[in-house]
């Protein structure tokens, strides 16, 4: 974006009273004075018997230059959001406030933030709508909003401003069904960003492409670990004669020639409750197994060994993520150097980064 946009919110306590806010700058469209950003509390309409209790949190217009188009398009794609983390709401900020920190008094762990954007059905206007009801049907998320008849407020476009009206409000997280469909939107650029970067690190790369797996108890431990997974130690300096021997007579190889990989047991349980959330011995197909493809473990060393002389790595490109009530991430990717092979991986979002719950090819 050329220049941070202003997010400005409109509370209408009354048809005949306007408060506006700037969380960011002051906009040619507001009219009005940057002030403090305000959280809006009011009670939620129950429509049905399966809607979701909600506290408002926001309401108010945003306005975007017509000629920043790639603002507009984010806009324009998005629809119902749920912001689960401090991370997703700094992404989604980012579109409006890029670069400025936006502080909210949300607790993610038993809370969420539910964004919704409206935009006008004609080009030159659009008007506030309210949020009125919120369900889930079927694992989809439905959001029922009308115009407040005593207090809608319209947003007209002119020098050259669009406006979109934004809605946020609470929700609890228990009220959720965890099986809540993932909401796919551009707006988590910044989640695809940091899963790329994951997925790329030699020390995950394992865990995508080939490595086809429906939980983490099947992931196939010999493509994770072919390249060591940032834990493994290749060639045999620092092992001392003996061990050398011990590892030729337990293996039955007649050499060192394509240098052998090395994991100690106690790295790859941790490593592993880290990036799938379980030891070693829950995954189906251990490290020795025929499936896993050919690990050969010392009991003298409680270690793993592997002899190979290339690579599996291969990068992958991000194409969009989305995210669920759970607290998943399901991020689209092909192989960067096959497009074709395309895969969904579902990751959990954790203090230290990501964990593998699933990889499957589209």
């Amino acid at each position: 974006m050329k220049k941070p946009m202003a997010l400005i919110l409109v509370l209408a306590l009354a048809a005949a009273s306007m408060f506006i806010f700037s969380g960011c700058e002051n906009s040619a469209a507001s009219g009005g004075t940057a002030s403090a950003a305000t959280t809006v509390t009011a009670s939620a309409t129950t429509a049905s018997s399966n809607s979701i209790p909600f506290t408002y949190f926001y309401r108010g217009f945003t306005p975007v230059s017509a000629g920043d188009t790639k603002a507009d398009e984010l806009l324009a794609a998005t629809g119902p959001q749920i912001i689960l983390t401090g991370d997703d709401w700094n992404s989604f900020m980012g579109i409006y406030c890029p670069g400025i920190p936006y502080d909210v008094s949300v607790d993610y762990t038993t809370q969420c933030l539910i964004a919704d954007i409206v935009q006008g059905a004609k080009p030159t206007c659009v008007v506030s709508e309210d949020i009125q009801s919120i369900s889930v049907s079927n694992g989809e998320l439905n959001i029922q909003s009308g115009v407040n008849t005593s207090a809608g407020i319209y947003g007209l476009a002119i020098d050259g401003v669009l406006h979109y009206f934004l809605n946020i409000v609470i929700v609890n997280k228990s009220d959720l069904p965890l099986d809540t469909a993932p909401v796919k939107s551009q707006i988590y650029s910044a989640q695809i960003s940091e899963i790329s970067m994951f997925l790329n690190d030699v020390a995950y790369n394992g865990f995508v492409g080939l490595n086809v797996y429906t939980r983490p108890e099947e992931v196939n431990l010999f493509t994770a670990f072919y390249n060591g997974a940032g834990i493994g130690t290749t060639g045999i300096t620092g092992w001392g004669d003996q061990e050398q021997k011990d590892v030729l007579a337990a293996t039955g190889w007649p050499g060192f020639q394509n240098g052998p990989l090395k994991l100690k047991s106690a790295d790859i349980d941790t490593f592993l409750m880290k990036a799938l959330g379980i030891p070693l011995s829950s995954v189906i197909n251990g490290m020795t197994d025929a499936g896993a493809g050919g690990f050969l473990y010392v009991k003298k060393y409680d270690a793993y060994y592997a002899m190979h002389g290339d690579t599996n790595y291969a990068p992958v490109t991000v194409t969009d993520c989305a995210v669920n009530a759970a607290g998943l991430y399901a991020a689209n990717y092909f192989m960067t150097d096959s497009p074709g092979q395309k895969y969904t991986v579902t990751l959990r979002k954790t203090d230290g980064g990501y964990q593998f719950v699933s990889n499957v090819e589209d």
